[in-house]
Order: C-alpha cells, then structure tokens, then sequence
C-alpha cells in the first residue's frame, strides 16, 4: 500500500542504487559507496577553499587562549562534569548571557523562529509601498555551509565566550579526527576522514554553526537590515532613489566578501537572488556583483518558504501551495476505500499533517492577499474534509465543516494572526507599526485583544538544572473526597509548628464573572483581577508571581509560600521543560539572591520523613501486617528515628500506611449488587 502512496507522490523506491560518472553506468555497490565517499570527502578538503583565502589562514598560529576567568560563576556551571544534552544547555546558556548571539540571528533559538524573519521583510515591504519608494533585497546562499566551516574560525569564536578549561577542551577534542563511512545497501565504503566542516547528527553541532556564522551580520550596518535564519541570509534596503539602493546593497555584498575570507565560508553566485519591491510602474533592474558574478534580478523570490513577489499578490505562492497539494489529496482518496479504509479520524489526522500543515505554515504574511485569489486555497481544504469524513459530493460546505470540526481557512488564519501578534507582543513589548496600512495590532483592537495584559517573556537567569526549588506536597497524600477539612487543618498546625519564619497565602478563582487572584500576608489582602481568558493554572502561578515580587520589595528573609494548587507546585519542580511562568518566578528570586536564604531542614523533620517513606513501602509490600508492628519494627532496627517524634507524628504515618494500602487493595463494596460483582469477578484460592 505504501509503495502505491510513494508512487502517487512521485516517488518511487529501488532498492539497487546506481550512478553514472563519465558517461558509464556504475552498479557495484561496494564502488558506488566509495566514490559518495570521495565526493563528501571533498566537500569538506581545503579543495573547497580559495587559494587567498589558505594562503592568509592555513599557516596562521592557532587561536589565543581566551582572557575569560575560569573563576567566573557562569565558566564553573560549565566546566562540570555533565552529560552531551547539559553541555548543550549550558553552552547555550553561557551564550545568552554573554549576548553572544545577534539580535538577528532566529535560528533553533527559543522564542525566535521563521516568523521572526518573515514578519521583518513583511513589515519593510508595506512600509515601502505605504512611502513610495524601492526595496532591494538580496538573498545569499552559503554554498556547502556545514561541510567547510573552517575549524579554526570556530575555535576563535567560542574563545570570546568560554574559558580555556574543560568545555573548551571538549570540543576541540570534538572537533578533532571526524572520520565518516558511507553504505550502499550492505557495502561499506573506506574510512575517510572529514579535514572541515562540523559533524553532522550531534546535538551540540547546531550550536557550533551558529556560533561560528554570527559574526556575518557586523559587516552590515545601517541603513542595510538583515534577517538570519542558520544559514540564510538576507539583506535588504529602501529609499526614494533606485540608485541608492544599488550603491548601498554593492557596499554590503563587498563588506560580507571580505568577511568570507576570514571565516572560511563562501557565497554561491547561481543560488543566490536579487529583487527590487515596488509600486511604481517603470523599474530598472539593479545591477549588483558578487565578485565577478553579476545577479540575477528576479520577479519572485522564496524565503524560509514563502514566495515574495515584487508586489505582494501572493499569487505565485498560493499558485504554488494549491499545485503542491493537489497531489496529496490522492494519498486520502487511496487510505478511504469504501471496504477495507481508515476511520475518518485517522483521515482527519493524516489531512491535517500532510496537507492543512502546510496551507496555514506562517499564513499571517499573506493576510493581505484578495478573497478571489485565496479562494483557490478553499477548494483544496473543502475537498480533503470531504473525503475524509466520507461525505457527499451534494453536501453543503456548511455541514462539512461541522462534521469535521474544522473551521474555515479564514478564520484560521484569523486565529494564527492573532496568535502571532500575541506571540511577538509577549517577546518584543515595544513593537512599532506602520498606522499608514492594516496591521496586525488592528485586528487585535477588533477582536477586544488588548497587548498590556500579556505576561511578557524574559529568558532564565541561571541554569535551570542548577536552580533546585523547594516545595512540600505533603497534604497533596490526603485526598479532598477522603479527608475532612478539620484532618486538613491538623496537619497544617503540625506542619508548621516548628517553622518561625514569614508566612504567606495565594490563591485564585474563576467563574463567569471574570478571573481574579490573591495574596494574604499578615492579614494584608492584595487581590488582582485578570482577563477573563486566563485559566485558574495561569491564574495561580500568578499570584505566586506576586507573592515573590513582595517578598522582593518588602526585603523579607525567610518566608513560605502556601498555595493550593498541586499543579503550580509540580510545574515549579519542573526542572527540566519549566514554562514561561516558572521562568519568571526563579528570575525574581535570582535577581535578588543575596538576601534570600532557603529554610534550613533540621533533624526532626529529616527523621519524620524517613521513617513515614520506610512504612509507606513496607505497607504496600506486607499488606497483612499492621501498621503498629510495621512502625514499632523500623523503630527498633534504627531507635534514633524515634527521637523527638510525637503522638501526631505517628497518627500522620499511620495514615500513609492506610491511603498506601488503599491504592493496592481492591475497593470495598458498599451495597449488594458491589458485593456480588466483585465474588464474580475476583479469583478464588484455595
């Protein structure tokens, strides 16, 4: 079946591989392998180099040891013993806070993405038709950027942000005699070895690139803008005057052709494209080179994906998106057979994937396309909810996309508008727009979406595995249909009773009245009221923000913080993916560490617990022992736990005994009919 998809795509699968060289057909495997083999060798040899170039950096010393302090308190995190992943994580971390990286630079970096690049060239695009004037733009492509990254441009760079101590020294070593094989069915190639360029598969790898490629944006300077995504590179500039344009974009192309002989990359003529966006009728082409190569002016130009052209119809792209999709429907039409195809879920879902994936990827660009344009698009999307809930060709569009739950592309792209806007209100708060022509920020004012109400998000201060947060989710053993509230006020007087320190109280409710969150300190209220669209999770975790902030503003010492939401507290824990809240919570408390000190645990609480985690196990192991013989028998293997310990303190490990059981043990019935059931349903012994 899937060899029929494969063909209805266009593909097909052989599983001999043959290659033509010199007009020969080769069809030895073993060959075949070892021939790949000298090709990728190549791409990353001094071959791929100018003779300039080697001449001024082969027999160059190798870079200095960096000046950066190993002392530092971000170069100690760094230089400890971890794994691949933590070493990726610090890196990065390291690189935030040296603000390494250029603002331009959206590539595998948290909260930036293509959008970042596109909504730029969009915004410049409108402005320029809203002034009247030229933009010209030039995207360049690195040729072979991964295989001849030049090692030693590398080195150098992360010199400027790491210390000469283990990180460093573990990815010199990393860096160092990469040898790759390549296999054609069950033949093995040669070993070669890889001269350049970064290893590809590592996960740390990404990070090297992008490091070694950041510097390309200070060759340009303003008024030339630049968008960098990894390796795709434009840069673009207006004026009134065409002329300008030429003369300054010339300028950069020089500036980066400079810059290409110091770090080893180089810019291939035929791949990159030249474009010039306008209103105006009668347009020049521009005449741009890039060294002895002169650019090709284009009508269109795709960039991360998206078909620009010189007046923004769209048409080309959507042209381009319906003929692209078209073919997929086929894949649908063939998985829904009338007698032995998929469920109309499963249809949805392949629907969604492989087809609606890519009609709505960065579909806020293209809001300004006409309707009758954007109506190509509607037929494609109406026909795949068709086939895959089985309806018939008479049904109204209506009722489709009812059954389907699926909304129409407009509204779709309504809502991935509004999300984006949001997305960059929370990131960028001070956004500026162009009032001359519909943005983004009016249909927000449209849609009653107002930006201040946004919890704006700003990046970890430290590294999240070295930020241990403490929490106490010991009345979570309780459950709320078990326990009674007055059980529930016991155990808190006894979980405070031996703590002195201050005291404060959070929490939050929602009903449709609105959404509302509050902190209780020495019988001090201070309520908050939020949006309405705000869940009781965001609500929560809300207030505990406050709760810090006047923890921070008011200097206190050693305070508690008791919140009834289990799920805030397990997201605070969340040490590993921790959300954008949490962010925020451990960045007010490290930006005043100094004075906050964590409350000590003494030896009375350290034993409490030892002995209650001790019975809890034993209990669930041996279900027929009770729970005093199960108590009095740790206590006489180790006397010291009983030390300061308490009759409620032993009522509280009884109880753990008993919900630890209650989950093993089956439910007791509670009325006849349970009764009979369960003699019909359990196994018996003899």
């Amino acid at each position: 079946m899937w060899n029929k998809i494969r063909s209805l795509q266009g593909r097909k699968f052989h599983k001999n591989i043959y290659l033509t060289t010199n007009s020969s057909l080769n069809t030895d495997s073993t060959s075949i392998a070892h021939l790949l083999g000298l090709h990728f060798e190549k791409n990353s040899s001094n071959e791929m180099y100018s003779h300039d170039f080697l001449r001024e950096n082969a027999n160059k010393p190798p870079p200095q040891p960096s000046s950066i302090s190993p002392q530092n308190s971000h170069q100690s995190y760094l230089n400890n013993p971890i794994t691949i992943e933590e070493i990726l994580k610090a890196l990065k971390k390291c690189i935030k806070q040296s603000y390494y990286f250029t603002p331009e630079q959206c590539g595998f970096r948290k909260n930036k993405g293509t959008y970042n690049c596109l909504s730029k060239i969009h915004t410049e695009i409108q402005n320029t038709y809203s002034e009247n004037q030229y933009l010209g733009m030039i995207s360049l492509d690195l040729m072979k950027a991964y295989d001849t990254t030049w090692k030693p441009h590398i080195l150098t760079s992360l010199s400027k942000v790491l210390s000469q101590n283990q990180m460093f020294n573990f990815i010199i070593n990393f860096l160092k005699t990469r040898t790759f094989q390549v296999r054609i069915n069950q033949s093995l190639s040669k070993v070669f070895e890889q001269a350049n360029g970064i290893p590809q598969g590592s996960t740390i790898s990404v990070t090297l690139f992008l490091i070694a490629i950041n510097n390309i944006t200070q060759n340009i300077s303003y008024p030339i803008k630049s968008t960098l995504y990894a390796d795709d590179f434009n840069i673009y500039c207006r004026s009134q005057n065409l002329a300008t344009v030429q003369c300054r974009l010339q300028k950069a192309i020089n500036n980066l052709q400079k810059w290409t002989q110091i770090s080893g990359f180089t810019f291939s003529p035929e791949k990159s494209k030249c474009i010039v966006f306008t209103r105006k009728r009668f347009q020049n082409p521009i005449k741009i080179k890039l060294g002895v190569h002169l650019l090709i002016n284009y009508n269109t130009i795709k960039i991360l994906g998206i078909t620009f052209d010189k007046r923004c119809s769209w048409t080309h792209h959507i042209d381009f998106l319906k003929t692209s999709t078209s073919p997929r429907l086929n894949i649908i039409k063939m998985l829904s057979h009338t007698s032995w195809g998929s469920k109309s879920y499963v249809l949805l879902t392949i629907y969604k994937s492989l087809i609606l994936s890519k009609l709505n990827y960065r579909s806020f660009i293209w809001t300004t396309a006409s309707k009758s344009i954007t109506k190509k698009l509607d037929t494609i999307h109406n026909a795949g909810l068709s086939i895959s809930i089985g309806a018939y060709r008479s049904s109204p569009i209506p009722s489709i996309y009812n059954l389907a739950c699926t909304p129409p592309l407009d509204i779709r792209r309504l809502k991935i508008t509004l999300n984006h806007e949001l997305k960059l209100a929370s990131t960028l708060p001070s956004l500026d727009f162009n009032p001359k022509f519909k943005t983004l920020s009016i249909l927000l004012q449209e849609n009653n979406l107002v930006i201040s109400d946004l919890l704006t998000i700003s990046p970890p201060l430290a590294p999240q595995w070295i930020y241990l947060n403490e929490t106490n989710t010991e009345l979570s053993i309780l459950k709320k249909k078990d326990t009674s509230s007055s059980i529930y006020k016991q155990e808190y007087f006894h979980l405070i009773q031996n703590i002195k320190c201050e005291k404060m109280y959070t929490d939050a409710s929602k009903n449709q009245i609105g959404v509302g969150a509050a902190v209780v300190w020495n019988n001090i209220k201070f309520m908050y009221k939020l949006p309405k669209s705000c869940s009781v999770f965001t609500s929560e975790s809300f207030a505990i923000i406050k709760a810090l902030e006047l923890i921070t503003d008011h200097q206190l010492q050693d305070t508690i913080i008791f919140t009834d939401s289990l799920s805030a507290i397990n997201n605070i824990k969340n040490t590993n993916n921790p959300s954008d809240i949490v962010v925020n919570e451990e960045n007010i408390l490290l930006s005043d560490q100094d004075r906050h000190t964590h409350i000590p645990c003494n030896d009375l609480d350290i034993n409490r617990q030892m002995l209650s985690t001790t019975c809890k196990r034993k209990a669930s192991e041996e279900l027929f022992i009770q729970p005093k013989k199960i108590i009095l028998k740790e206590l006489a293997q180790n006397s010291q736990l009983a030390d300061g310990l308490t009759s409620n303190d032993f009522n509280t490990i009884r109880k753990v005994i008993y919900i630890s059981r209650r989950k093993v043990l089956p439910v007791l019935p509670s009325n006849i009919i349970e009764a009979h059931m369960a003699l019909n349903t359990s196994e018996t012994v003899t």
